[in-house]
């Protein structure tokens, strides 16, 4: 069984775990879900701005998470709440798990939103989140397996906060990483560029065009402030 704590005192620490039984043998009764909130009435209207011909852009968070981890929303929650932002595109990436995987869909259709599914591989040596139907990524292996899960299964491997306080990214890698977000939340100065520099260090070859080449990304967190959302806008 993972509790899912990754960062734990030199002392320890204390904890209980509850188990639930039913008056039926075999049988456990769980809790009522939570009501599923209406159906959106209208959306805000459609950013537009310029883009290459063929092209459009579109608004989403690639940071989120929900009440299956640290978030205050439920999936169903977070994807209306997103959907009445205006936004277009939403990855869940709650910490070390993808229980949330499976409210994707039926939340996704029922908003009107699209929902990526994610994981934030998390410890207290860095951050990384896990985009695509990727399965779990184990976060007691070093992080060039979960870079390696991640592309084997079709996905991408996200550097999340890199210079996040005490979880900054200092994890060696052989490899490095696809995308590196250099926007979150909890960085208020639109002015800092700290972030960039470091994505630029990470990456010497992403500012070229052609080839492959290191990505930016950005985001939100787990709240219902309207500040929190949309801190990426992707094509």
């Amino acid at each position: 069984m993972v509790l899912g704590l990754y960062r734990l005192p030199a002392e320890g620490a204390g904890y209980s775990v509850t188990a639930s039984v039913s008056s039926s043998p075999g049988r456990l009764r769980p809790d009522p879900p939570a009501p599923v909130p209406a159906p959106l009435g209208e959306r805000p209207p459609r950013r537009e701005l310029p883009a290459r011909p063929g092209h459009r852009w579109l608004a989403g968070d690639l940071h989120t998470h929900t009440v299956h981890s640290d978030g205050e929303l439920s999936v169903a929650e977070l994807a209306r709440y997103a959907a009445a932002q205006g936004l277009d595109y939403l990855a869940v990436t709650d910490h070390n798990t993808t229980s949330h995987h499976a409210e994707l869909k039926d939340a996704a259709a029922r908003y009107g939103i699209i929902l990526i599914p994610g994981q934030e591989v998390t410890t207290e040596d860095g951050h990384a989140n896990a985009f695509g139907d990727v399965g779990w990524i184990d976060f007691r292996e070093p992080p060039d397996r979960w870079l390696d899960a991640t592309e084997r299964r079709g996905g991408l491997l996200s550097v999340n906060h890199p210079i996040g306080g005490h979880v900054s990214w200092i994890w060696p890698m052989e490899q490095r990483p696809p995308l590196a977000e250099v926007w979150h939340w909890s960085w208020l100065d639109p002015h800092w560029t700290t972030p960039l520099a470091w994505w630029l260090a990470w990456d010497p070859t992403a500012v070229p065009v052609g080839g492959e080449r290191l990505a930016p990304a950005g985001g939100g967190r787990h709240s219902r402030d309207p500040d929190d959302l949309g801190g990426m806008r992707g094509r």
